[in-house]
C-alpha cells in the first residue's frame, strides 16, 4: 500500500470511523492497523480484540475460564463451571461475567461485571441456588486506552486485561457473594 493510499485510509477513518471503512474497504480492523499504521484507540482495540477471539487467534480460556466474545450485543464473556465444597457438600458453581475493555464507549479502560451465579448438584441441572448480580458487582478498570501497534494491544490483553479481570472475578467478587448466600444456600442443601 502506497503512501498516499495509507494517508487517504487514515483520514477516511477520521472522518467516518472505522466501522464504516471496515465495510467500504472490505477488510478487518487488524488488517487495516496494519496496512495502515494507524493509531489504535479504543473502539479499534475492541474490534481486534473481538475479531482474534473468535478467530481463535488469542487465548479463549483463562484459568479455567471460557472467555466469550458475543458480537451481537458487543460483550466479552468469561463463564466458567467448577466444582466446589466451600457450603460443606460437593456442589457445581457456575459463575458468569462481563468484561468487555472499551465497552460501548461508555466506559474507559475495562468494564467487569459478576451477572450470574448458580450452584447447582454435580452431574444434574438440580439448581440449589441462583441469582441475578446484575450490576451489583461491577467495576472499571482503568487503563491504557490507546496502543501504537498490534504487539502493544496484545502484551495489555495478555499483562493486564487476563489477569486483572481474573483477579476481580475470584479474588474479590467470589468471596463476596459466596459470604454474603452462604445461608441461603445451606437452607437449600438441607
Amino acid at each position: 500500500m502506497t503512501e498516499r493510499h495509507k494517508k487517504y485510509l487514515k483520514d477516511l477513518i477520521q472522518k467516518k470511523g472505522i466501522d464504516d471503512v471496515m465495510e467500504f474497504i472490505g477488510l478487518s480492523a487488524s488488517q487495516i492497523v496494519i496496512q495502515t499504521g494507524v493509531t489504535i484507540d479504543e473502539r479499534i482495540a475492541y474490534l481486534i480484540l473481538l475479531e482474534l477471539i473468535t478467530e481463535n487467534k488469542i487465548p479463549k480460556e483463562y484459568k479455567g475460564f471460557e472467555i466469550r466474545p458475543e458480537e451481537a450485543n458487543g460483550e466479552i464473556r468469561w463463564f466458567i463451571s467448577t466444582i466446589t465444597d466451600y457450603y460443606g457438600v460437593e456442589l457445581q458453581e457456575e459463575i458468569q461475567a462481563i468484561a468487555s475493555p472499551f465497552y460501548r464507549g461508555d466506559w474507559e479502560g475495562l468494564y467487569v461485571d459478576v451477572d450470574f451465579y448458580e450452584l447447582v448438584k454435580p452431574g444434574t441441572v438440580e439448581e440449589v441456588y441462583y441469582t441475578d448480580l446484575w450490576a451489583e458487582y461491577a467495576t472499571e478498570m482503568k487503563s491504557k486506552s490507546s496502543f501504537e501497534n498490534l504487539e502493544e494491544l496484545l502484551e495489555w490483553y495478555r499483562d493486564f486485561y487476563l489477569p486483572m479481570t481474573y483477579e476481580y472475578i475470584v479474588n474479590y467478587c467470589l468471596p463476596h457473594i459466596r459470604k454474603r448466600v452462604y445461608d441461603k444456600v445451606l437452607k437449600n442443601i438441607r
